[in-house]
């Protein structure tokens, strides 16, 4: 499921009332949940949430390098590591 839901006004309500930061990671070319229900020029006037859109990607990995078998899900652990560590140290230094 998208963080937008379906993309219709029950999503919206659902990211603007967001009280957590929220990463938000999308291929813009997915063939199962399409780009548009991520509600993306909406994203910018919520509090907590941040879209990262790639250009490609899958459904459930990005593939990288020559051997993707290998990388298995080091792109969004790497993502979801950083954003997490981003978060905990502006909590530190705020």
């Amino acid at each position: 499921m998208s963080a937008g839901g379906r993309g219709d006004a029950e999503g919206l309500a659902r990211l603007s009332g967001t009280r957590v930061p929220l990463l938000v990671v999308h291929a813009m070319d997915d063939p199962i949940a399409i780009f548009e229900v991520t509600l993306a020029e909406h994203i910018a006037n919520t509090e907590n949430v941040l879209l990262l859109a790639t250009k490609h990607g899958g459904h459930i990995g990005w593939p990288s390098g020559w051997s993707p078998s290998n990388q298995r899900w080091g792109f969004m652990v790497d993502i979801a590591t950083e954003f997490a560590s981003a978060l905990a140290d502006e909590r530190l230094e705020g």
